[in-house]
């Protein structure tokens, strides 16, 4: 008799061209599903991230109610946020309203020296948020440089005053203030937003070696890639080694834990070299536009010598030294304000190789989600990926400029007041208006974005005449 089983399993058996068969279809359709899988989280990443900016944007829109229509700059408001001293003639971290009296590298007599002080009124803490003694020593012209960072992503910086207390030196506690708030961080730490996870796409990472010293001048990337370096506090994984993302994380938190997190490739605030141990901070992955105006030349505050034209602006819009570019929503109108982060700097252009594309490759790659002074979120399709590979904006006069100097920093929140082939930079003298100094990169981005509300048409960096 026969075997039953054995019958069906000749049936029901399949040969190995119909195995393969069968495993081809499924590699197509995998082929084929997966893209639009990818796509689709995407999408709902892009969903997240323009929800984060709307959050901002009613975030900014409680601040500046309450703060009399004023937009969050930093503590040290007004003031420049780095200092150059000849390395004989300089006082150790000279104490605030400090006004040096010798002769110093880019630096006057009788400029005083803001520190932008924040006390913590529970334990009399007093963190320094602005020209902080910096671990930088150029040691060509004999300077050291006390500064604060230049970036528009930073929403929190800071220097304990007593070394026993500062993270830097070792202190891993969270009941001792690291830092204050700056920029965009105002809003969480006054509540005005949920958290800080607000401030984060969720399309956005940092890869280590990403960040480097990006100016002599930024103290907060400074010689963070030698053994002392921790890593940098950029992505919500190493905020969350803070200690929670509440404000009081951002200005209490464990910063030497998190900057451990960070690993020892990346460039970072956390470390000291010598007797000048660094600030601690925090970046988030958004483009500020309003981010302070930053300088390192001797300027006082508040006077006409302080004065930085907002490039693209028509008419003219006029701001200071240490202040945002657009003070007040009535200045800043319905421009943009907020963006996915853009920022490309000279390491992504000159040392390595090969080039690397700019941050925009940290995030949605083909567009940007921008928040407009409006309030409303839209979506800025660069498809060609023009920002993401940007080389340099135009000069200031509005004509190209083929062939920029190494020292080109585009998107460095700088004024200068003095006008340098290449220097990128706000203008501080009028003088610097020519086809051989380069236009603000991040106000020329943001140019960009205003051109599609309609805003801005037609203007050049700086205009034809004086703005004062």
């Amino acid at each position: 008799m026969r075997n039953v089983g054995k019958w069906f399993a000749e049936i029901w058996a399949f040969t190995l061209i119909e195995l393969m068969v069968v495993m081809a279809i499924i590699a197509i359709l995998a082929a084929l599903l997966l893209p639009a899988l990818v796509a689709a989280r995407e999408r709902s990443r892009r969903s997240v991230c323009s929800n984060n900016l709307n959050q901002v944007g009613k975030g900014l829109e409680m601040y500046i109610g309450q703060y009399g229509d004023y937009f969050p700059g930093k503590p040290a408001y007004g003031s420049g946020n780095a200092y150059q001293f000849d390395r004989g003639s300089a006082v150790a971290d000279p104490p605030d309203g400090y006004s040096y009296g010798g002769t110093g590298y880019n630096v006057a007599a009788g400029i005083p020296w803001d520190k932008g002080i924040v006390v913590d009124p529970l334990t009399n803490d007093r963190v320094q948020t602005n020209a902080c003694a910096s671990v930088f020593y150029h040691s060509a012209v004999g300077y050291e440089t006390y500064g604060a960072p230049v970036q528009s992503m930073c929403i929190a910086f800071g220097r304990n005053d007593r070394s026993a207390y500062r993270a830097s030196d070792g202190y891993r506690g969270t009941d001792r203030m690291q830092a204050g708030p700056i920029g965009l961080g105002y809003l969480v730490t006054l509540g005005m937003m949920a958290d800080v996870r607000g401030l984060y796409c969720p399309s956005y990472d940092v890869s280590p070696r990403r960040l480097n010293n990006t100016h002599g001048y930024d103290m907060y990337y400074n010689n963070g890639l030698d053994a002392s370096g921790a890593g940098v506090i950029n992505t919500i994984r190493r905020v969350a080694a803070l200690g929670g993302f509440s404000g009081r994380s951002l200005t209490h938190g464990n910063y030497r834990a998190a900057g451990d997190a960070g690993g020892t490739l990346n460039a970072n605030y956390v470390g000291s070299t010598g007797n000048r141990p660094t600030g601690v901070g925090v970046d988030c992955s958004y483009n500020y536009r309003n981010f302070p105006i930053c300088e390192y030349n001797a300027v006082m505050p508040g006077s006409d010598a302080s004065r930085a034209l907002v490039q693209w602006t028509n008419p003219p819009v006029v701001s200071h030294l240490g202040c945002p570019p657009f003070k007040a929503q009535r200045r800043l109108a319905n421009r943009s304000v907020v963006a996915d982060v853009f920022y490309r700097n000279f390491y992504d252009r000159f040392n390595a190789s090969p080039w690397r594309p700019g941050w925009g490759s940290l995030v949605h790659k083909d567009g940007y989600n921008v928040l407009y002074g409006d309030y409303h979120v839209s979506w800025y399709a660069d498809l060609e990926q023009r920002i993401m590979w940007m080389y340099q904006a135009p000069a200031t006069d509005g004509s190209e400029q083929p062939t920029p100097t190494s020292g080109y920093e585009p998107f460095n929140n700088y004024g200068a007041n003095y006008g340098t082939p290449g220097a990128c930079k706000f203008m501080l003298n009028w003088s610097a208006r020519s086809s051989s100094v380069g236009a603000q990169g991040q106000q020329t981005v943001f140019h960009y974005f205003d051109l599609t509300q309609d805003i801005d048409i037609g203007t050049l960096p700086c205009p034809a005449t004086s703005p004062w």
